[in-house]
Order: structure tokens, then sequence, then C-alpha cells
């Protein structure tokens, strides 16, 4: 090869080299002088990701509008390597979006690490924004249930867990509602995974806000005088439930204490579940309320009918009666020959385990205590909702006794729901009402639908039977011989049925000396407008009657109702004067020093009992202004987040 030919190719060769240098040190300089925006913001972006937006979660209220349970929204605010960017004013800009103090920030900003939480705040989309043009932010939701009555109603309202889904009591049933639907939000991110822009391509669509027929005041009211009678008859747990017969709202379902244990066979089951859906005993005598409208329904004889109750002497203790099937009733209230309403008001085993043994067919006592809704789901939806116990007549089970136990309350297990359904219906218009707990949905485009009360079964028993039957409930209270007297309130007729149920032992049996005192009430007795069930479980001692620990409950109740609230005003006869009546005072907004203060010299003091160290009032019941007896107790609430 000659040397010319060398050195040209070399020409070539450095010329082409030189010609890809001048077009590479063009484009740094296009990138660098001409195009650097617009690279540096390309640079910043190294991700896009099409993520979930949650929803609120839609509020729970009560029957008056007050929250019950709401979602408040926080955000976790972090910056990454805060020591590389920080420049004059940057941490100064922070704290005033922030709403903290400069000393806070920069104390944080300090720490040499890749990532800094500043904390949770409430911030909006503007000031997101605002803080994503100051530093290298990140952001992290957290939404929170809270629930400003305290623990109140907690175990109906039911637990949230922190993904947002309900998981027990009314959270749950109604998750769909209160959940809404997640929106699509496009995210921009650098290279340490900061958003850098946030682009909204489908809005969330929030959770529908719940009316519930709860009401807030009638419910602490139930809660805390069920609660000082538990301790007092020293009961393992007990339940009560008021409702309005006409519509079966729920106006009150309080279980205490409110986080029973597990069930001994599903150790698993969560400790708040709501027992008056999951949980059930045998009812005892108040069941012979629902025997007695069974006789009547059928015909087979009438309230004057007189049954022998094997009473011998006028000072007999106790009387019973063996049966041609081998087994023995007994009567704690002994009588003699009486009529059926005479011994509904003595509660007489003997008497109506006789009128069953003899008037019904076990399919007819069967049938009819399943069309008042026993054996069957309630149809609420709680987690762990029971149909309860009552065995078909087919089922092998089923004895020569079993017409007779079922008569008086034994061989049958029932949940406080279906027996304040099974109440409403004896003592109402004679449907069979699914119990309703939401009255309305209230959606976040202004749209209100209501849910009307859902009858399951109609014309269960007629108008005469349901008038006779008020009657037989009356003679239990207002008779002098009647096992409920402790139930009367001044000024209102009342009636209701006592129970003293024996607790059975797992493998057969009861447990001797412990019982379950029950009390079905109604209110007014003619025309009732709250029907209610009390219920105290494994009360020890031969005094834990449903006279004795139940029905005074009962009356407890009523009054306060009646003289707080409108729900009994057309019943009521004589009332406390005007002028006896006093307003509850304003208490929200005071601090717990100021509570104290007022709690020396007012009437109600004595009431509160203890009180947290600091902090004020958020919340009270009865609420400020309402006419409230001298003396009446006033429950403070000092606010509590989550449960």
């Amino acid at each position: 090869m000659s040397r010319r030919y060398s050195t040209g190719r070399f020409a070539v060769v450095a010329t082409v080299f030189a010609l890809a240098f001048v077009a590479l040190l063009g484009r740094f300089a296009w990138i660098q002088v001409v195009r650097s925006d617009h690279w540096r913001a390309r640079a910043q972006v190294r991700s896009t990701d099409v993520v979930d937006e949650p929803a609120r979660r839609g509020r729970l209220l009560d029957r008056s509008g007050r929250v019950l349970a709401a979602t408040e929204e926080w955000t976790v605010v972090g910056v990454s390597r805060p020591t590389r960017w920080r420049r004059e004013g940057d941490v100064a800009r922070l704290a005033a979006l922030l709403g903290c103090t400069v000393e806070e920030i920069d104390r944080r900003l300090r720490r040499d690490v890749r990532h800094v939480v500043l904390g949770e705040f409430r911030i909006d989309a503007a000031t997101r924004k605002e803080l994503l043009e100051v530093a290298p932010v990140s952001f992290e939701r957290r939404a929170r249930r809270v629930y400003p009555h305290g623990d109140v109603a907690a175990s109906l309202l039911g637990l949230v867990r922190e993904s947002g889904d309900g998981v027990t009591g009314l959270e749950a049933v109604f998750d769909d509602v209160l959940s809404g639907e997640p929106g699509r939000v496009l995210e921009r991110r650098d290279a340490a995974r900061i958003v850098r822009d946030r682009r909204v391509l489908e809005p969330p669509v929030d959770g529908a806000d719940l009316r519930l027929t709860v009401d807030l005041h009638v419910q602490a009211i139930v809660e805390r005088e069920l609660e000082s009678a538990r301790l007092e008859a020293g009961a393992h747990r007990a339940q009560a439930m008021v409702l309005d017969p006409s519509t079966g709202d729920v106006i009150a379902l309080a279980q205490t204490p409110a986080d029973p244990e597990p069930l001994p066979d599903d150790p698993e089951m969560s400790r708040w579940r709501v027992m008056p859906a999951t949980d059930v005993f045998e009812p005892g005598s108040v069941f012979k309320l629902f025997t007695a409208a069974s006789l009547l329904r059928r015909g087979v004889c009438d309230t004057s009918t007189v049954f022998d109750g094997m009473r011998e002497h006028p000072d007999q203790y106790r009387s019973k009666k063996e049966f041609p099937g081998g087994y023995t009733i007994r009567d704690v209230h002994p009588v003699g020959r009486v009529s059926l309403r005479h011994a509904f008001a003595r509660s007489s085993n003997i008497v109506f385990a006789t009128a069953a043994l003899e008037l019904l067919e076990r399919t007819e006592i069967h049938d009819d205590f399943r069309a008042f809704g026993f054996g069957e789901y309630p149809g609420v939806g709680f987690p762990g909702e029971t149909a309860g116990i009552l065995r078909s007549p087919d089922d092998p089970r089923w004895s020569k006794r079993t017409k007779s136990t079922l008569a008086i309350g034994q061989e049958v297990a029932v949940s406080l729901l279906q027996l304040g359904a099974g109440a409403a219906v004896v003592l109402g218009d004679g449907n069979l009402r699914r119990p309703r707990f939401v009255s309305t949905i209230e959606r976040t485009d202004g749209t209100v639908e209501s849910l009307p009360p859902v009858v399951r079964r109609r014309g269960v028993v007629g108008a005469e039977v349901t008038s006779r039957l008020r009657a037989m409930t009356t003679d239990v209270v207002a008779t002098d011989y009647g096992t409920g007297s402790r139930a009367r309130v001044a000024g209102l007729e009342v009636g209701g049925k006592t129970g003293t149920a024996q607790v059975a032992e797992r493998g057969g049996g009861y447990i001797d000396g412990i019982y379950n005192p029950t009390f079905i009430g109604l209110a007014p007795a003619r025309d009732p407008r709250l029907v209610m069930v009390v219920v105290f479980h494994r009360a020890p001692g031969r005094t834990a009657t449903g006279g004795g620990v139940a029905a005074p409950v009962f009356a407890s109740i009523v009054r306060e109702v009646a003289a707080s609230t409108r729900l009994l005003d057309e019943g009521v006869r004589e009332t406390v004067t005007p002028a006896a009546m006093i307003q509850a005072p304003h208490l929200v907004g005071r601090s717990v020093a100021e509570i104290r203060e007022l709690a020396v010299r007012a009437s109600w003091g004595e009431s509160l009992g203890s009180l947290p160290e600091q902090g004020s009032v958020v919340a009270q019941i009865p609420p400020p202004g309402t006419p409230m007896r001298p003396g009446a107790r006033i429950q403070v609430a000092f606010g509590r987040e989550g449960r």
C-alpha cells in the first residue's frame, strides 16, 4: 500500500471524527443552553402511574341529624434529602403552608437522612400543589374514622379498618353505600419516586351519608341505665332494644359491656360483634306472650278461659304438676283455678304448659312462633346474624314435653332482634317487620333516597288479639298480683311481661342459681309508641328476676324518655309541671376545669362521674336547652378518635 493512500485515509477518518465531535458539541450546547429548561423538567419525571383516589366515607347521623361517625382526611407530608435542597426562605414557606412554626420545621429538616416525615396535616389540593413547588415533598393520604360521642352506640355503629372497609356493626352492613367509588389520578414521579404532578382523570364519588332511626339521646339513656343495673345485679352482660312497633324503627340498641368476650364455640369472632343480632338465649316466661298470642289467634280459648294451676293451699309457695309424658312443670308463683289472663299476670308455668299441651297441635304452635319471626333470620345483615333455634315438629329431638316447654320459653333460643321484632307484631298492628336502622340515604349530589319499612309478613294476628294482649300486659304491671309492678311509671299507662329464664348448660340441664332476668314492655299500653326489651345474662341469686331487675330498668328509661323527648307526649297524662323543669346547661366547648367548677353547684354534678385531666367538652346529652327534671343525669363526651 502506498504512503500517499495511507495519508489520505487518515485524513478522511480524522475529518469524520472532527465532524462527529462538532455535532456532539452542538447537540450538547442545544441541550444545555437552548433546551435546558425542557430537559431539566423531563429529568425530574421518571415514571407515570395511574392510581386510585380513595373516596371519602359517608357519615352516620342519628334521626335528628347529629353526627355519630365521620371521616377526617389527613396527609402525611415528607421531604426527601432535606439537607441538599434548602434555600433561603424554603423553611419559612414550608412552615407557613403546613401551619407550623419555623423552628419546628427547621429542626426536622436538619436531619441528614434520605427522607424526613414532617407530620400529619389537613391540607387541600391547592396547598399540596404549592408544597411541590417548594421542595421534593411526598404525600401519603390517611383517612381516620372519628366518633364524636365516644363510646355511645359503639358496638352498633361498628368498626372500620385502616383500609377504609367496614368490618362490624352498621359500618359493615352498609359498607357499599358508605364507601363510595374511588377515582383515578395520573401521577408523575421523579427519580426519587416523589410525586411531581397529579392530574385527576376520574374524580372519586364520595360515600353517602346515612340517617339512622337511632336517637342519640335515647341510646345514651338506655346504655347508662342498663350498665348501672347490670353492675348492681352482678350480671355477666346485658342488652336492650327500643323500637317503634308501627314502623320497626330501632330507636336504641344497646349492649353492655360494649366489647363482650368471644363466644365459646367461635373464639375468633370479633369482640365487637353486635350481640343483639349474634347471641341467642332461652327467653323464659316472656315467651308466654307469644303462647297467649297463638292461643287467641287459633281461637282455642279466650282470656277468660279457666285453667287449673294446681295450687292446693293459699300459703303454698310452689306448686308442680306431673304431665302425662312423665315430666314435671313447677310454678314459683302458684295459682289455683284462674283465667288465662290472671295466669298471664302471675306468669304461671303450669297453666301455659297445660293450655299448649291440650289446645294446640305441635304444627300449630311451631307455625305460629315461626310467623312471629322466630327460627328465621331478622334480615338486617349484621355479620354473624343468627336465626336462633326453633326445632321443626319433624325433628327427632321433639319430645312429649316439647310443646309444654316451648310454651314457657324453653327448648327455644332467640336473639334480642327477634324478640323485639316479635313483640312489635303481637303488641303492635299484627305485621312482622324487619328491624329498620336506616331511614334515608343522603348522597353527595343532593339526592335523598328513602328506605321504607319492610313488612316481612302481614296480618300475623288481628287487631282484636293485639288489643287483648295489651290489656293482659297492663295487668302484669298495674295489678297487685302482677309480676311487673316495678315497671310502673307515674302518669303513663304501661304494660309488659316479665321473665326469669334459667341458664342452660352445655350438655343439658340448667345452672343452679343463675338466671337471665327479662322484661318486654310497651308504652303507652293502649296505643304503644315504644316497645322495649331488656335482658340481663347470668345474674346470680334468687332475687335476679325479671320483675326485680329488668322491669325497673324499663321504668327508668321510659320516665326519662317521657321527660326529655316528645316520643311519648301523647300518652302522658301527668307530667312534671313546667315550673319544676330546668334546662340542660350549655357545656360544649367548656374546659374540664370549668366543668368541675359548675358541677359543684349544679344538681346534675354528681351524675358526671370521673373526668379526664384536661380537654374540653365536644358533645353532651341531653343537648343544651333541653327540658329536664332537676337532678337528671347529664353525659359529656371529650371526643375520641377511632376505636
